[in-house]
């Protein structure tokens, strides 16, 4: 949309006067504008708040071949990506983990995948 037909749109829009406790209210356009200008700071990037060390757990089994199997069947949907089979000690139990990310969208990308497969994976940081 052109500058042109907001201007129009919000002079069709906006009232040009109206009346508040007796006091007569009038509007500039140029003025509205100037106020609702939003800055955005150039020197923020994604990769400046993006964490690379994030992982998203995909299960966790009691049996080490279990964690296997699914490793392997998830290695292809997620090529681009690395999967591992973490061993987790103090509980006996070995978890598939996503990691190598290198945006969020990708991160939440995967767990949508993972959710839509019957999974119920967590977000580690």
């Amino acid at each position: 949309m052109n500058l042109f037909k907001i201007a129009t749109f919000l002079i069709s829009v906006l009232p040009i006067a109206t009346v508040t406790n007796g006091q007569e209210i009038r509007y500039d356009f140029h003025q509205l504008v100037l106020e609702s200008e939003v800055v955005i700071d150039e020197d923020l990037t994604v990769q400046d708040t993006f964490d690379p060390s994030i992982e998203v757990q995909v299960a966790s089994f009691k049996e080490r071949v279990a964690a296997d199997f699914v490793q392997r069947n998830l290695s292809e949907e997620f090529a681009g990506l690395d999967l591992k089979v973490k061993t987790i000690p103090t509980r006996s139990h070995y978890a598939v983990r996503v990691y190598g990310f290198n945006e969020s969208r990708n991160v939440a990308h995967v767990i949508d995948q993972l959710v839509k497969a019957g999974f119920s994976p967590v977000k580690i940081q």
